[in-house]
Order: structure tokens, then sequence, then C-alpha cells
């Protein structure tokens, strides 16, 4: 029975760097999936601008050719 009770005991020690490590891996997940969710912000950031940007071309486009055959020019 002795024997039992040798192999289930786990020193202090030993149970304080099992959760270190277990800490430091979730810990190093979550800055890994805040990294992502941060670069897919910024990109769907920088899609929205240049979808933007593109509209108010196409808009200033239409406005100069509408002006321009109301003028008569």
């Amino acid at each position: 029975m002795s024997r039992i009770v040798e192999i289930l005991y786990v020193p202090e020690a030993l149970r304080e760097n099992v959760s270190e490590t277990a800490a430091e891996r979730i810990e190093r997940r979550i800055v890994q999936t805040k990294t992502e969710i941060i670069r897919e912000i910024a990109a769907a950031e920088s899609r929205l601008f240049w979808k933007t940007l593109a509209f108010l071309a196409g808009q200033t486009g239409v406005l100069i050719l509408v002006m321009r055959l109301l003028l008569g020019k």
C-alpha cells in the first residue's frame, strides 16, 4: 500500500512547476489569439478604406459626367 502512496505523491515544487508551465502555455495562446484578431481587424479596416475610396472616386466621376452633360461643355 505504501508503494501506491509513493507513486501518487507529487512534490509541491513539481506541482507548482506544472501549474506555471500550463499557465505559460495558456498565456502564449491568448497572446497569439489576440495578435490574430488584431491582424484580422486591421485587414478589414484596410479593405473597408479602399472600398470607400473607390466608391467616392466613382461618385465623383459620375457627378463630373452629370455636370458636363447638364452644362453642355
